[in-house]
């Protein structure tokens, strides 16, 4: 997993809803980037049992089950 993956997982790894805009700006990307990097990353997590969860005028959020 590459760096800005491990970012991505640290911050949403605070139980809290997360802006792409948000994202993007911490780990200094384009929000395009970010949703890129968000579907390879469920496409990876989904045989562990892992999600990033996305709420319509929210943001994202990982669920582990």
């Amino acid at each position: 997993m590459d760096r800005r993956k491990r970012q991505i997982l640290d911050i949403l790894s605070d139980k809290e809803y997360v802006t792409a805009q948000n994202l993007a700006q911490q780990i200094q990307v384009g929000t395009k980037t970010i949703r890129n990097l968000l579907k390879e990353m469920n496409r990876e997590m989904e045989a562990c049992g892992g999600a990033i969860l996305s709420k319509y005028g929210v943001g994202y959020y990982l669920k582990i089950t």
